[in-house]
């Protein structure tokens, strides 16, 4: 599993998580445009690393990591797609896609196609408002969840913990 990700996490945090639960899937990290500077990050990251480790723990997880600029997020799908190593990519980064820009979709779009092409598949976040994401009480979407060669997951936002979660 290759994850995407625009921040640094502590891979001490990704060991203690690992030693807690039991499991030992191998991480490994490559740093694209120098990659995502150093520290803890917001999270996001060390998020996306647990997760996929907590739901397929027998994984190999590839850890991609570059700026969070509009070349990094970029070159750091390019470095998957050129790398083609991993069969399933995930990405809990989007972008509201009004705001993505055309030229950068659409150079976006063709790595998703070069990605279909080498059999890997592309999952992606749809953003944190479920339907009206972007901060509007709009339909929206983020990119690259609307992208045709992706696979568009969740889109999820709980309000309340309940009885019975609201969203």
């Amino acid at each position: 599993v290759a994850l995407y990700e625009l921040e640094p996490n502590l891979t001490t945090d990704i060991s203690a998580y690992q030693s807690c639960y039991g499991t030992s899937a191998p991480v490994s990290y490559t740093k694209v445009d120098g990659g995502a500077g150093s520290g803890a990050g917001a999270g996001e990251a060390a998020l996306d690393i647990e997760d996929v480790i907590g739901l397929a723990p027998q994984s190999s997880i590839d850890v991609y990591q570059g700026p969070n600029t509009n070349a990094g997020a970029y070159d750091t799908y390019n470095a998957i797609m050129s790398a083609d190593t991993s069969k399933v990519v995930s990405t809990s980064w989007g972008l509201c896609e009004s705001s993505e820009g055309s030229s950068a979709a659409s150079a976006e779009a063709t790595l998703f196609q070069e990605a279909a092409t080498q059999g890997q598949s592309i999952f992606a976040a749809a953003g944190d408002g479920g339907s009206e994401d972007c901060g509007t009480n709009a339909l929206a979407v983020d990119d690259p969840a609307s992208q045709p060669y992706v696979t568009g997951v969740g889109g999820t936002e709980i309000a309340a913990l309940g009885p019975s979660p609201t969203e």
